[in-house]
Order: structure tokens, then C-alpha cells, then sequence
């Protein structure tokens, strides 16, 4: 992890930061931006993808879901995608996992 001028790590906005800017975040969990960065490609990849893509082509297409800070605080990339249903929705299990757009039905 790199730290900037002020000791703080470039991935992570304070909660002041967040709120000014109009995103999600409360005073003791400060927003991760490479988690909010993987949100915007997953949904952009998504668009893209409207009958679903597997798991295996979205590790490859967006190497960012396998980034240490963004799986921080999950087991697998599965649980971290599952924490996510304003954004993907999966359907199967292993290697036939198929992620959707939450809007596709």
C-alpha cells in the first residue's frame, strides 16, 4: 500500500471526502475507491454482456475483482460479487457461474 503526503493511503476517502463528493460512506467505514472502481466496470462489462458472461471471462476481463484491497474483507471473489446486488446477480455454481446485470431478468 502507498501512502500519500498526508499518510493516508491513495485507495481510501475519508468520510468528509465522500459526502462532498455525494457517495456512500458513514464515519467509521470510509469508501474504497478501487471498490467503487470495480462497480463501474462490472456494470460497464455488464452492459455489454446483457444474457450474462461467466465468472471466468469477468476475472479476465476486469483484473481489478482480483485486487488484495478489493477482496479485503471476502473469502472469495463469489462472496465479494455477492455483496454487490445493486450491481450483478449470479446464477450457478464453480465454473458455471454466470453473472447478470441486476436489471436483466
Amino acid at each position: 500500500m502507498t501512502l500519500n503526503a498526508a499518510g493516508r493511503a491513495d485507495n481510501v476517502r475519508l468520510y468528509s471526502t465522500a459526502a462532498s463528493a455525494g457517495l456512500q460512506s458513514t464515519p467509521d467505514r470510509p469508501i474504497n475507491t478501487n471498490l467503487s472502481r470495480l462497480k463501474i466496470d462490472l456494470r460497464n462489462l455488464l452492459a455489454r454482456h446483457p444474457n450474462g458472461i461467466h465468472l471466468s471471462k469477468v476475472r479476465r476481463s476486469c483484473p481489478l475483482i482480483l485486487n488484495p484491497q478489493v477482496l479485503n474483507d471476502h473469502a472469495s471473489v463469489r462472496q465479494l460479487l455477492q455483496s454487490m446486488p445493486d450491481v450483478v446477480r449470479l446464477c450457478g455454481f464453480g465454473v458455471q457461474t454466470i453473472l447478470f446485470p441486476t436489471t436483466a431478468r
